[in-house]
């Protein structure tokens, strides 16, 4: 899926390029280092508050002020380009998660008596159907926007807000006997 918004992004920086004649060496397609330092340290406050769904886009919000260096956080690609960063963090997150449940399914695995389904092989499943159909809600956005400019934003601010939701539901579980 990645791959998918990778593409679209790529497909629409191209596109933008063509059709407004940007590209004449002074432009980027990303905030700067430093700028992207301060947005992760938005979400890593965020994530760290008592309700981190509270504040699932202020990062990418703070991104979208930008209009300097190049980069210009108001426009559609810099609006699309600031989600996806944002995401990427939260995604981050959700990996780390994914991992230290991952470790805490096997140990019960090992340690309890007849098992009649794996923990491990039944969370791997579990994220693997959530991925696609988070993915597929997500094009589903693509689809329903196709028709304008916003569709870049629209699909880019659902997976923001699925995976950062989904990270919420996974550290919100306990681990059962």
């Amino acid at each position: 899926m990645y791959r998918f918004f990778a593409a679209l992004l790529t497909m629409v920086f191209i596109v933008f390029q063509v059709s407004t004649g940007y590209g004449n060496g002074t432009e980027t397609n990303h905030p700067s280092k430093e700028q992207l330092k301060i947005n992760e340290a938005i979400a890593i406050s965020c994530a760290a508050s008592n309700d981190p769904l509270e504040c699932v886009g202020d990062a990418s919000n703070n991104c979208q002020m930008i209009h300097d260096d190049g980069f210009d956080g108001g426009t559609t690609l810099g609006i699309t380009t600031c989600i996806v960063h944002e995401t990427k963090f939260w995604d981050r997150l959700l990996s780390l998660r994914e991992v230290e449940l991952t470790e805490q399914y096997a140990e019960r695995d090992n340690s309890s008596f007849k098992q009649i389904i794996s923990r491990v092989q039944a969370f791997e499943q579990a994220q693997i159907s959530w991925r696609a159909h988070r993915d597929a809600e997500c094009r589903f956005q693509y689809a329903l926007w196709q028709g304008g400019t916003i569709r870049s934003i629209e699909a880019a601010g659902c997976q923001l807000s699925m995976t950062a939701k989904r990270l919420s539901h996974l550290n919100h579980l306990e681990i059962k006997n």
